[in-house]
């Protein structure tokens, strides 16, 4: 018998038996060669059942805040897959799940997924049927959204519980999935406009608008932007243009790390309806834009809406009695109507006595006075219309208690204004008219009369009233409106609107004195373009220089400030000098008092003029008295002054207070020239500049037979007795440190106050004991409030010299 083995040794008679190692080596060889066949076996049922190694991809390794990003797994080879679950974690203040979706292997099929607790969510995908062949690929997507206020850094995203089902239903085993490393980037997350949904204001009015914003990752506010936009389009605010843009002012943080900003709006706006937004950027660099509700979007967070309610037609005061000043001229006006009086007719004025306010005129002998007895007022409507009267009345109980408000375009034929019948009482509420309306007929007219008469003769007692029963009347104020208003554009201290703040601009202050107008939006002296109505008179807009609606000193202080600042190209004085005066100090003296004047007589009401100074360096000279020459012996506080030195130029300026008669004058003006005495050489003084103001011009250049002459009181300080004076301070208005030089006569004792308008001493820079001659010291102001003060010198013989500061902000 042969027996045939499978190892391929031959044991039949006549052959060699095979030696034992022989027979070791051949079954190993066996033996390897059925493992690999096992093993190969084995990997392909493994393959079938779907042990697979799985993958995990991000989309955006790097998101930022508010950005969504996707996780992709997939297997890494063929299998029969069916369906898969997993469980996934991460940190729920950086990152939100969103959903789970069917991808690749499992398209078409279901997705369930949700949140199991904060930071951990559950995800399942399966196919409905099962593959045709074994295949590998993506079979689910997992989505991310970063929190809008995420901080800045590494966070990751990990995941436990991975199961895969074949499509018997039989568990497949898989390997450890890595977890995902996400950092997120710094940037704006969240911005968003507060209090803005939507604002009603009036015209003029400003709105604090805020913002607020989150920037992950950034510590330095710096770096950091907001602007707010406002704009007349309710579009996506990334398309607006860039001028409607304004840069927010940073006001800090909360707890959370919110910045907030704030921007007043509104005040500057036209009438009608605005939509706001805001922006933010980090270095500059991209912009995020912000609504109501966060993240600008046109549904569910747009702009901000607000409507300005466009203001009242200004009224004018056309005239106005308060008597206060115990006058029966107009306290305020029109320049048409400046010094209009009231008139009595038939009774006695008795004086000025208490009234609603203040003072009020008084009367008495309004005995059988019915119909004959009044107070009128002749006034011009000119460029008006919508016209309104005011008055309070008060009387004794034996003065007229009735009386009537009439009107006339003569002064002869009088008619009634409907509801203008008063009954006068021992009070001041009893006989008022309040924004009585006057007949249209009375609209733009050069003469319109009023007149209160006595419409009875029975008395406030419910007598008759007698030869000793007195009446007042307080408080008359006539009102209108302009029907043509237009805009003009101002800049404050240009009160002559020629391009150029010098002391040319005070005339117009004396022109237009006290005559009011509709004020600006925003009242202030800034340099800048303002729009405001133009007033009546045109010219009086400029006048008013810081916009507050009065022509009055406070206008003076937007001349020195704004001084020498051009609206439009540079404007210079003449190239040649009007005139010139050449000076030998040593012959001449070292104070040199120059009258500028003219050889023919010229009517004015105000001059302004500009000198220079050459052949001595600047500190060696300076201006002392200033002279309104012209004026003769008005009294300063009809007057305004104004004196301004520049490097080697001095600009000075008088005008008369109000509208009235030129003066006819060859004398303009006169100065004081005080050299140091260190200064021995000649050198020269040129008037470059030389303008005056009349009752009908606020202001013309002079040129031609002008000249300077030095008066013969020309002296020198050693030797003789000089009287003292406090001179003007420069710069004055001032900002921080102005020069306030002052000369004595003989040496003394003296005090040096500040006071306020009140009298009351805020300061006293100096007490002691002087040298005769001149002095100087330099006054810092920083401390005081911005507005006016005085400066007092008070020597031991009981001397004293006053002048004004005017300290700004």
């Amino acid at each position: 018998m042969h027996i045939h083995h499978s190892s391929g040794f031959d044991c039949s008679p006549g052959n060699h038996s095979p030696s034992f190692l022989q027979i070791i080596n051949s079954f190993h060889r066996e033996l390897l060669r059925v493992s690999l066949i096992l093993f190969l076996l084995l990997l392909h049922l493994a393959m079938v059942k779907g042990q697979v190694p799985v993958t995990a991809i991000v989309s955006d390794a790097n998101p930022s805040p508010g950005e969504l990003f996707m996780i992709t797994l997939s297997t890494a080879g063929d299998s029969d897959f069916y369906s898969a679950s997993i469980e996934v974690l991460f940190d729920n203040s950086v990152v939100e799940f969103i959903s789970a979706e069917c991808s690749g292997l499992t398209s078409g099929g279901l997705a369930v997924a949700g949140l199991l607790n904060p930071g951990r969510a559950g995800a399942s995908v399966t196919r409905v049927s099962g593959l045709a062949v074994a295949a590998s690929g993506s079979f689910m997507i997992l989505e991310f959204r970063v929190n809008e206020q995420a901080l800045a850094g590494p966070s990751a995203i990990s995941f436990s519980g991975l199961t895969i089902h074949d499509s018997s239903g039989e568990p497949v085993e898989t390997g450890v999935l890595s977890e995902i490393a996400i950092n997120i980037d710094a940037g704006i997350t969240y911005i968003k406009l507060q209090s803005l949904d939507p604002v009603l204001i009036n015209e003029g009015e400003n709105f604090r608008a805020e913002a607020l914003l989150f920037a992950s990752g950034i510590t330095d506010q710096e770096r950091i932007s907001c602007h707010i936009g406002i704009s007349t389009a309710n579009t996506d605010p990334s398309t607006w243009s860039e001028n409607v843009w304004h840069e927010m002012v940073f006001d800090g943080t909360d707890g959370d790390d919110n910045l907030f900003f704030s921007a007043g709006i509104g005040s500057l706006l036209a009438p009608g309806e605005w939509f706001i937004a805001v922006k933010g950027s980090i270095d500059g660099g991209g912009q995020v834009f912000g609504g109501i509700n966060g993240i600008w979007n046109a549904t569910t967070s747009p702009s901000g809406q607000l409507t300005l309610i466009a203001r009242p037609p200004y009224r004018y005061t056309l005239a106005g009695w308060d008597f206060d000043d115990e006058t029966l001229l107009t306290t305020q006006s029109v320049p048409e109507n400046r010094d209009v009086q009231l008139q009595l007719i038939g009774a006695d004025h008795a004086g000025f006595l208490v009234g609603a306010g203040g003072l009020a005129a008084n009367s008495r002998g309004w005995n059988d006075g019915a119909g004959v007895k009044f107070w009128l007022i002749e006034i011009s409507a000119s460029g008006f219309t919508d016209l309104e009267l005011s008055s309070r009345q008060y009387g004794s109980g034996t003065g007229p208690r009735d009386f009537a408000v009439q009107y006339s375009f003569d002064g002869s034929g009088w008619e009634m204004v409907d509801g203008g019948g008063i009954t006068v009482g021992t009070n001041w509420t009893s006989g008022v008219v309040e924004n009585l309306k006057l007949p249209p007929e009375l609209e733009n007219r050069d003469q319109v009369f009023l007149r209160w008469v006595m419409t009875s003769d029975v008395s406030i007692g419910e007598g008759i009233t007698g030869t000793t029963g007195t009446s007042r009347i307080d408080n008359i104020i006539v009102t209108g409106i302009n029907p043509l208003s237009s805009t003009v554009t101002v800049y404050a201290g240009d009160a002559n609107n020629d391009g150029v703040v010098n002391a040319d601009d005070v005339l117009p202050l004396g022109t237009y004195w006290l005559t009011g107008g509709p004020p600006a939006l925003i009242p202030d002296t800034f340099f800048g373009p303002r729009v405001i109505e133009q007033w009546i008179p045109p010219g009086a807009t400029f006048a008013d220089t810081n916009g507050d609606g009065i022509v009055d000193h406070r206008d003076l202080l937007a001349v020195g400030l704004n001084f020498g600042k051009l609206t439009g190209p540079e404007i210079k004085d003449s190239t040649m000098p009007l005139s010139v005066l050449d000076i030998d100090p040593v012959e001449g003296g070292r104070v040199q008092t120059i009258m500028l004047g003219s050889e023919e007589v010229t009517a004015l009401r105000g001059v302004s003029f500009s000198i220079g100074v050459s052949g001595v360096p600047d500190e060696m000279w300076e201006i002392g008295e200033v002279f309104p020459l012209f004026a003769g012996d008005l009294p300063s506080s009809g007057m305004l002054s104004f004196g301004f030195p520049d490097g080697n130029k001095y600009e000075g300026a008088f005008a008369i207070k109000g509208m009235g008669e030129d003066v006819q004058t060859k004398s303009l003006a006169g100065f004081e020239l005080i050299i140091d005495d260190q200064w021995n050489l000649p050198f020269t003084v040129s008037l470059n500049r030389l303008t005056v103001s009349t009752s009908i011009s606020v202001g013309s250049p002079l040129a031609g037979n002008l000249d300077m002459t030095i008066s013969s009181s020309s002296r020198m300080p050693e030797g003789e007795n000089l009287r003292s004076v406090l001179l003007q301070n420069y710069p004055n208005p001032f900002t921080s440190v102005t020069a306030i030089p002052y000369r004595l006569e003989a040496a003394t004792f003296l005090r040096i106050e500040i006071t306020d308008t009140k009298g009351r001493t805020i300061d006293t820079p100096f007490a002691g004991f002087k040298t005769a001659g001149l002095h100087k010291f330099d006054y810092d102001g920083r401390h005081l409030p911005g507005g006016i003060y005085f400066c007092r010198m008070i020597t031991k013989d009981g001397n004293m010299g006053v002048i004004k500061l005017f300290r700004t902000k």
